[in-house]
């Protein structure tokens, strides 16, 4: 997956002297750094390929599983070549991951190998690791056909256990620290280690926004949708974000700018840096990259820890560090709720955003609080319903036409927006499903988790999502069913909703059996609100 995401970057239709690809590894693993070695190597054969015959997408294990048609024998060739030499590394590559270690012979090709001595304890106690793969300032780091490589870098940043490391956000600082002595590019792409780039020209695009001549002054970053693969069919998570990506992110981009979404986003260094933009402001695009001086060579570099930064040169800088550090990206719903108790957008954007906009973002931040209304509706109706007593008027009330109006024409906007989107009815029914599952699991723990926080009685540790899936996960997703994962108190909330609503239905039915005419028509009155 690592290999895959790097060589699909690595292969953007750019000079490849212009372009710096850093891997920031959180756990410092042996196995991450070693991936990266074998795309080292598999990127001499496989950037050439991709220029020669312009293919699309260039993850190799993208492109080889659409089953490419070779346009000729010379074609042929090469794609055998390439499918050859990819199989073997994967092969390497996947035993060592089960054997957890890596050959004493592959050891001894490179001194990175050496970054488990005495200086590394675990992936949450370790030194910084920084190594420089491919240095694309080196006249010799050329491919089999003798062009320059991009420099390729490795990075796992100082982990301490009794220092917070703010997730994400301190992984990018510690990039952006990083990358200023090494390469100092003013536009920076963050991909997620499980996304690629399926579109080779994607940097063009980009530049064609930051190169406005009317409009780029107020343009801090440019982002893609997500896209994602081997969705089920009517995607039973509701996990392909189309109303978001397709929808929502256009809309705030129409009234002043989208949200980050944190992966396939092209941002200016100088935004990062704080930088603040005025309608007369022109980026000199024909000066050259200075990084900050540094005595020897690039591979000096290695020995010194950039990733911290240092009072006398390495100012915290970037909105990741002037701004407050409170996102972690994949625990979105209590992120965003500690965004609107910390920095409100209703308030900190009153004099510099539209209101439209500022509804916008405080949509977000509001899920988590939504949680309370969900589970009231979820369960205060159900114990009324057993007594006979309906929270709701009657059909024949008039009071009733402005909650009928609300059910149809939310529900009615939600589906033509999903549909709109691509989807089906069925995908827009799982969707409805799955954030009635959300709403009464796990953005009532983030909205009571973050009370907890500010009154600091809680110490709840986030935890990184695991990419890969087993084989009995993989299988049940693919057939469409549903899996819970491993037990948790989340789910033991939605049973308890579940149980109730279920109690009161069947017993409803029960009394539904034998009441009178009159009383079976309250009784469906009551089942139908």
């Amino acid at each position: 997956m690592v290999i895959n995401t790097i060589l699909s970057v690595m292969a953007y239709d750019y000079p490849s002297e212009k372009l710096s690809i850093y891997l920031s590894d959180d756990g410092g693993s042996i196995l991450t750094f070693y991936a990266l070695f074998e795309a080292c190597f598999f990127s001499k054969t496989w950037l050439p390929y991709c220029r020669k015959y312009g293919i699309e997408p260039r993850s190799p294990a993208a492109y080889l599983a659409l089953l490419p048609q070779p346009t000729s024998s010379a074609h042929s060739a090469d794609l055998g070549s390439v499918k050859k030499l990819y199989k073997e590394m994967q092969q390497r590559v996947e035993t060592s991951t089960k054997l957890n270690r890596t050959s004493e012979e592959m050891r001894a090709q490179h001194k990175g190998f050496s970054h488990s001595g005495d200086s590394y304890t675990s992936k949450h106690d370790h030194d910084t690791i920084l190594q420089i793969l491919i240095d694309g300032r080196n006249r010799e780091a050329k491919d089999i056909q003798g062009d320059q490589l991009p420099t390729l870098v490795y990075l796992a940043r100082e982990k301490r256990p009794k220092h917070f490391h703010n997730c994400k956000a301190g992984a990018m600082n510690a990039l952006i620290r990083v990358s200023s002595e090494i390469s100092n590019g003013p536009i920076i792409l963050n991909v997620d280690c499980d996304m690629y780039s399926n579109n080779s020209q994607s940097i063009l695009d980009a530049l064609c926004c930051f190169m406005d001549e009317r409009r780029s002054h107020g343009i801090a970053f440019v982002q893609f949708p997500q896209k994602f693969e081997n969705v089920t069919k009517n995607d039973i998570y509701s996990a392909s974000l189309g109303v978001i990506s397709e929808v929502e992110i256009p809309g705030l981009d129409g009234v002043g700018g989208p949200s980050y979404i944190e992966t396939g986003c092209f941002h200016r260094r100088e935004a990062l840096l704080g930088r603040k933009y005025t309608e007369d402001y022109k980026f000199d695009w024909t000066m050259q990259n200075d990084p900050l001086e540094v005595e020897g060579n690039v591979a000096d570099l290695m020995e010194i820890n950039l990733s911290e930064p240092k009072k006398e040169k390495f100012p915290r800088v970037g909105s990741y560090d002037i701004g407050r550090y409170i996102s972690a990206t994949q625990e979105m719903e209590r992120s965003d709720l500690q965004i609107m108790l910390n920095c409100c957008p209703l308030w900190y954007g009153r004099n510099n955003i539209s209101r439209a906009l500022q509804l916008g973002y405080s949509h977000y931040c509001l899920w988590a609080l939504n949680s309370l209304a969900t589970l009231s509706y979820c369960t205060i109706p159900s114990p009324h319903m057993l007594k006979g007593i309906s929270l709701f008027p009657k059909v024949s009330n008039t009071w009733f036409l402005p909650f009928g109006y609300i059910i149809i024409a939310t529900g009615r906007c939600s589906l033509v927006e999903f549909l709109c989107s691509g989807g089906t009815i069925l995908e827009w029914w799982n969707e409805q499903r799955m954030w009635l599952y959300k709403r009464t699991s796990s953005y009532l723990f983030a909205l009571f988790d973050t009370i907890l926080k500010l009154l600091g009685l809680s110490n709840m540790k986030f935890m990184i999502t695991t990419k890969v899936m087993d084989e009995d996960v993989s299988r049940r997703y693919k057939k469409g069913v549903m899996d819970s994962g491993v037990p948790s108190p989340m789910s033991t909330i939605m049973t308890c909703v579940a149980m109730v609503n279920i109690f009161t239905v069947v017993d409803v039915l029960k009394r539904l059996m034998v009441a009178e005419e009159g009383e079976k028509m309250r009784l469906l009155e009551i089942l139908a609100l």
